[in-house]
């Protein structure tokens, strides 16, 4: 047998059989999980923290307040809500059988859940999904990013150390060796990931019936028109674009509609906004890995007459590479194709609101149609930023006229 498929087994059987002998169902066992993660989280914080800053140069207050924080909130959510929600809820019924029949819907567990996290939030992205899964009753395989070793091996330690390490498990594969890890059949997948990883881990569970949650990433356009308040809107697009995990968040501005009225004095302000938290910001280290860093310079390169300002050199050494802000690069290049989780912030100009929206309708990257489209009114008059920011997980789709 294959010494990965062999780990496969290793993994699947033991969570499959304690699964099978029900000893996921209890209220008592769910809580009891929730509350060792908890103690995990607690009593190895300083450990976390140092993974986190090593696999991606995350202050101490980012890994806390971002990843550890969520997930501990998570727990404390079901600890205090799981008795109600795990409740048979009334249910209606047709007219006609109301005199003799009662309708309840109860929640079901569904067996071995498989769990995908991805490298930008390499704790929460494997933990949270994983308290989602033991909440409703499930064993679960925790597949940790191979893109963040350290938080990999740090999870599989303890991991089994805290939960009920036969109905828990912490399987290591590298992205070649997930083809084989699809072939078996789960009963539920949890994937972050692009709409390319999404497509296969969809593809490979249509073969088993098995329903998926992807949460895949995509371009997230800003819009801001004439009227905006140009010092507010570029401090929130420099610390959203930035400062968070250093833009590597799937809902992070990946490129600006800035009228053109406005260019000149919207870069000014977007430049003096991010050096001015960048100063004051000492975890700031935009860390990226080998694969990712080249491929990143590879684009920042074929549209680097684009470049308007650029906060440092990049250090090809220690893969860090500094903000940089692009005006009007070519809509046909690959950095307007592509998503941009990460330093660079592309800024293209239009001469009105239509045709901003009509660029964002227009691109490959169709689930823009479901975002968010407001204007919200300051006084008498419309105050057009617009962060049109939808929510990753909802797939690709074709419009209809």
């Amino acid at each position: 047998m294959d010494p990965f498929a062999f780990q496969i087994t290793t993994a699947f059987q033991p969570a499959t059989i304690t699964f099978q002998t029900g000893r996921t169902r209890p209220l008592e066992w769910r809580i009891a999980q929730f509350k060792a993660l908890k103690a995990m989280l607690g009593e190895h914080e300083r450990a976390f923290w140092s993974v986190l800053y090593r696999d991606l140069g995350k202050s101490h207050f980012e890994a806390s307040y971002i990843e550890l924080h969520n997930v501990r909130n998570s727990c404390d959510f079901f600890i205090k809500n799981l008795r109600k929600l795990m409740k048979p809820k009334s249910a209606d019924v047709p007219w006609y059988m109301r005199r003799s029949t009662r309708a309840k819907v109860v929640a079901e567990l569904l067996g071995i859940v498989l769990v995908f996290s991805a490298w930008n939030y390499p704790l929460l992205l494997a933990l949270d999904p994983l308290v989602a899964a033991i909440t409703a009753g499930n064993a679960v395989i925790v597949k940790p990013t191979e893109c963040a070793k350290s938080m990999c091996l740090i999870l599989k330690q303890l991991l089994p150390q805290y939960l009920d390490a036969q109905a828990v498990q912490v399987l290591e594969a590298i992205r070649q060796e997930c083809a084989v890890l699809l072939r078996y059949k789960f009963d539920k997948i949890f994937c972050t990931a692009s709409p390319h990883i999404g497509r296969i881990i969809m593809e490979a569970a249509a073969k088993h019936l098995t329903p998926v949650t992807l949460e895949l990433r995509g371009k997230s356009p800003a819009i801001m028109d004439s009227t905006a308040d140009i010092s507010t809107a570029t401090r929130r697009l420099a610390a959203t674009k930035w400062l968070l995990n250093c833009g590597q968040t799937c809902i992070a501005p990946d490129y600006i509609l800035v009228h053109s009225d406005v260019t000149s004095s919207f870069l000014e302000a977007l430049k003096e906004a991010l050096v001015s938290f960048v100063s004051r910001c000492t975890g700031y280290a935009p860390y990226l890995q080998q694969e990712v860093f080249g491929s990143l310079q590879t684009l920042l390169d074929e549209v680097k007459d684009s470049v308007a300002f650029s906060l440092g050199e990049t250090d090809k050494e220690n893969l860090v590479m500094m903000p940089n802000i692009l005006l009007d690069p070519l809509v046909e290049s690959r950095i307007m194709q592509e998503e941009i989780t990460r330093a660079i912030l592309p800024v293209l100009q239009v001469q009105n609101m239509e045709e901003a929206l009509n660029f964002v309708r227009s691109t490959p990257w169709k689930r823009h149609h479901q975002g968010a489209y407001k204007v919200f009114p300051l006084e008498a008059w419309p105050l057009w930023i617009r962060h049109i920011q939808p929510f990753e997980g909802c797939g690709h789709y074709e419009s209809k006229p």
